[in-house]
């Protein structure tokens, strides 16, 4: 049967690393190369898991290896996109090709940098991959290494340091070959847009060191600090204020940065604590935000949030 997040029967016992699945359904004569599904082929699917036992089984009966169905292109560039450098090498030593395109990110080095795999990177720069290409879901290769998600390979938009000294180190090899850390492209425009949204501050002190632009505009955010205003990375909004971001620049559909802060002021009083605290202009409050004020001061327990109007008159 085909259909469904893992195309077919062959792909979800691959999904869940079961050789003796995989070699019963093959018996029953279950198509090894059948395409559908998140992952596209039983072989991609193996690579996204970084099951290098079931990977040598699904080449053994036959699969293709240079099978672009599904979200992440071949099976190669899946097992980059994923950071399993066992099953890169595996495919690579089978004959997979590396130089094809496809998948949402567009290229092996975006895919590489999505997965943080280190020894994927350096290899792939070894051999001559463009550091300065610009295609696919995240535009240019240092967003895609800013990029984060879950073990489902959802996006996640929260501050977190696991494992960002290997993405500092990714990220100054990029630059080493040529990538422009203020180069546009992509869902979220420049690369510390994106940092700033879901990176820890060493990160975005490590691009700022390299150039990127502190005051760099947004059409989604307003502006780099917007979008750690709006990711509610304080941190991140510290130090780039640190290092002369305008704090009083446009920010998105929200007219200033910190009605953005204000639109979930359940959770971001620390937030709207600091741009008070560094000269945000107060005159730029909605309407809307202004209304809400005596309800806030009445009925909020956060005492933070009550000290912070109390001197205000709307």
């Amino acid at each position: 049967m085909q259909g469904g997040d893992h195309g077919s029967a062959l792909q979800a016992a691959t999904t869940q690393g079961s050789i003796s699945a995989v070699r019963l359904l093959h018996a029953s004569g279950a198509d090894v190369n059948l395409t559908g599904g998140r992952h596209g082929s039983a072989l991609q699917a193996a690579a996204a898991r970084g099951d290098a036992d079931v990977v040598r089984l699904l080449l053994q009966m036959g699969a293709n290896l240079y099978e672009v169905d599904g979200e992440h292109g071949t099976a190669i560039q899946t097992a980059a996109a994923f950071g399993h450098w066992e099953v890169f090498q595996l495919l690579l030593n089978r004959g997979a090709d590396v130089d094809t395109g496809g998948g949402r990110y567009g290229s092996i080095l975006h895919a590489a940098a999505i997965g943080k795999s280190l020894d994927v990177v350096k290899f792939l720069l070894g051999r001559g991959a463009d550091a300065t290409a610009i295609t696919g879901q995240y535009g240019t290769v240092l967003q895609a290494a800013m990029a984060r998600h879950d073990a489902k390979d959802n996006v996640i938009f929260k501050a977190d340091d696991r494992s960002h000294l290997e993405l500092e180190e990714i990220t100054q090899l990029l630059v080493g070959h040529g990538a422009d850390v203020n180069a546009a492209g992509g869902v979220h425009e420049t690369t510390l847009v994106l940092a700033s949204l879901n990176r820890p501050k060493s990160t975005v002190e490590l691009l700022l060191s390299l150039g990127a632009n502190v005051n760099e505009q947004s059409v989604r955010f307003g502006s780099v600090l917007g979008a750690a205003v709006l990711g509610n990375n304080f941190d991140v909004a510290r130090t780039l204020l640190d290092h002369g971001a305008d704090i009083n620049v446009q920010c998105g559909e929200y007219g200033s940065i910190l009605n953005a802060a204000m639109a979930d002021m359940w959770t971001r009083a620390g937030m709207i604590q600091l741009l008070l605290d560094r000269g945000a202009d107060a005159s730029h409050l909605s309407d809307l935000e202004k209304e809400k004020m005596p309800l806030i001061l009445e009925s909020h327990p956060d005492e933070r949030l009550v000290e912070i109007f109390r001197w205000r008159e709307y």
